[in-house]
């Protein structure tokens, strides 16, 4: 490189603007946090299983610690989304939808109390929430295709993205019965099975959740960010 190429260089660097730079290093700085945040979150998830399991003593059934936490987080997540629908009337018709599917998921979790009136009674409350979110997902379908689009170009929306595939996917393969019983054998002990699958329907969760709430802290998508760095990342 001549100096004449190294002197444009640096004239070109030394205009920067100040504020970009300073957006450049917060937006460094969150990432780093965010490589933390979410190493703490898979150290976690373990950590409460092993708790559960061990010092608790539960089996991982409906009223265990786990389980208490799948819900939590699930509120969590349809909390967040409900009231971004709420603020965001330009995203209203995906919002709606997004809080439909969580719900469906949160009465699905809570199956073991519907069986006191009747075996698989939770898919007639599913039903009715899957009804009336269709309802109201059509009465705003024109708030719907595009906010979905602009929402999945987020890296937030990647974290609920993995974590529904994780759920619906990985665990339900991983977590099998049929798998485990065929590589542990004689050995075979329904509780490990429960525990690996509860386990990463927790990830699941908690990746859900973490999705949801940084989506909800960016708009979705949708417009100016409420994270400084963000919004002036954008600026």
């Amino acid at each position: 490189m001549s100096y004449a190429d190294q002197s444009t260089e640096k004239q070109s660097l030394d205009q920067v603007p100040p504020h970009q730079v300073v957006s450049t290093k917060r937006r460094l700085a969150w990432i780093v946090a965010e490589f933390f945040i979410l190493k703490a979150i898979v150290i976690l998830v373990p950590l409460i299983v092993y708790f559960d399991a061990v010092v608790l003593s539960n089996d991982m059934k409906e009223d265990s610690l786990t389980e208490y936490l799948h819900n939590g987080l699930l509120l969590v997540t349809i909390g967040l989304i409900a009231k971004a629908a709420f603020k965001l009337r330009a995203a209203r018709g995906y919002l709606i939808m997004g809080v439909t599917f969580f719900s469906c998921l949160f009465i699905r979790e809570q199956d073991a109390l519907f069986d006191h009136i009747s075996k698989g009674f939770w898919v007639f409350p599913v039903l009715v929430a899957m009804i009336v979110g269709t309802v109201l997902v059509y009465r705003n379908r024109d708030t719907l295709a595009g906010p979905l689009l602009q929402h999945f170009e987020t890296r937030s929306a990647t974290f609920i993205y993995i974590g529904v595939l994780l759920l619906l996917v990985f665990t339900r393969t991983f977590g099998t019965g049929t798998l485990w019983e065929g590589v542990l054998g004689e050995n075979y002990i329904r509780t490990i099975k429960s525990v690996v699958q509860e386990g990463l329907e927790l990830m699941s969760y908690t990746l859900i959740a973490y999705g949801a709430l940084t989506s909800y802290f960016t708009n979705f998508g949708m417009g100016k960010s409420r994270l400084k760095w963000a919004s002036e990342g954008s600026e």
